[in-house]
């Protein structure tokens, strides 16, 4: 009941590409930045970590199918860049997404913003062609959370990035039954080789200590 009176006030940025300062440097014009969210409200964003919300924004890259009991059992964690300019551009970013008409649950910004950009009880077009190591399941976006981590493969993640993964990681555990925890390269190991620059073995065994066992691989 606690941690629910605290989600009752947590307050939420209203959009992150109008009125703040994006990670790039980029600014784009003032506007009110917080609300506080009703308790109906919140019951539609799930997590009970802040988050600036751009849900509303993402009209590209997922279902347009609201399950409220999707059957999820698996993170999927990925990298991307920004090609043709700033590497980590948090709206370049985001432009490349919709250009290519996919997108994550969630994506972390260089300062380890958490975006959210695609309500969890929609299948999100992550993963893409993909398949569960050792098994025959397939078709994984639709039993998958993916986050995406702003980085290039020749420099690593921030400390702040490795350290909302894991606050983010350890709240979906918290909600859902998850048994796995992979790498995209994991599940697309002939199309993919994100994420870069992260320690994985070290960071599963962080998930591990704060929320016990799950599948994955080194």
């Amino acid at each position: 009941m606690a941690a629910m009176a605290d989600a009752q006030v947590m307050e939420i940025p209203i959009d992150v590409l109008e009125g703040d300062t994006i990670a790039d440097g980029d600014t784009v014009p003032e506007v009110p930045r917080y609300r506080t969210l009703s308790a109906a409200e919140l019951s539609t964003v799930l997590c009970r970590i802040p988050v600036k919300d751009i849900r509303q924004q993402v009209d590209y890259g997922h279902d347009s199918l609201l399950y409220d009991r999707r059957q999820i059992d698996m993170v999927v964690v990925h990298s991307n860049y920004f090609v043709g300019g700033n590497v980590f551009s948090t709206k370049g970013c985001i432009d490349q997404f919709r250009q290519y008409d996919v997108a994550p649950h969630y994506m972390i910004t260089r300062d380890g913003t958490i975006l959210y950009m695609v309500d969890e009880r929609l299948v999100a077009w992550h993963a893409g062609q993909s398949l569960l190591p050792g098994t025959d399941r397939d078709s994984l976006n639709y039993t998958s959370i993916g986050i995406e981590l702003v980085a290039h493969p020749s420099q690593p993640i921030t400390q702040r990035q490795n350290e909302q993964l894991l606050r983010l990681v350890t709240d979906i555990r918290k909600r859902y039954p998850i048994r796995y925890l992979m790498r995209h390269s994991d599940i697309a190991r002939r199309r993919k080789t994100d994420p870069w620059s992260i320690n994985w073995p070290r960071f599963v065994r962080n998930v591990i200590a704060r929320t016990g066992e799950v599948i994955w691989r080194k």
